[in-house]
């Protein structure tokens, strides 16, 4: 109904500059981005929880967090920005505790560290399978256009953007 309005040919699709240029964690992107993964059953790794579950407990803090793959802490080592890894396609939504366990880590070793079935939650969000190449330091540029741009893709396919 909430697209009713909008003349077909307003219906922009997401494109990987927005996800690129999506700064704010409680960003306009964001919101879509969560609500994506609640629609879609996503699980938090590495404990495979359901991200609904984690956000229906009575927790006093939010029970979720915003999880830098490529960790602010990490990337500072090499020289890295900060303001490159402020954005939304660096961003995986976990529950603190998981966000708590990965930590700073480098997201290459977090990932060698996973089982199968938490490759595959962690999949649910990162949009690839068997690619953990992109988690080196030297992809991170490449990791951030490839993710951006799948998940333009994937929200705008959720939203039905630009559909005709």
């Amino acid at each position: 109904m909430l697209f009713d309005r909008i003349p077909n040919n307003r219906l922009f699709k997401i494109r990987k500059e927005d996800v690129r240029n999506a700064p704010g964690l409680y960003s306009p992107l964001m919101q879509a981005y969560l609500a994506f993964l609640y629609a879609n059953d996503a699980k938090s790794w590495p404990s495979g929880r359901l991200l609904r579950h984690v956000l229906h407990e009575n927790l006093q803090a939010d029970p979720l967090a915003v999880h830098h793959i490529f960790p602010k802490q990490h990337m500072q080592e090499f020289d890295i920005p900060v303001d490159l890894l402020n954005t939304a396609a660096n961003y995986a939504v976990l529950s603190q505790a998981d966000n708590a366990e990965l930590g700073d880590r480098d997201p290459f070793d977090v990932w060698r560290s996973l089982k199968a079935n938490q490759r595959e939650c962690a999949s649910q969000q990162l949009f690839f399978v068997g690619r953990e190449d992109l988690l080196r330091k030297e992809a991170f540029d490449e990791f951030l256009d490839f993710r951006a741009q799948k998940m333009a893709e994937n929200l705008s396919s959720h939203l039905g953007l630009g559909a005709s």
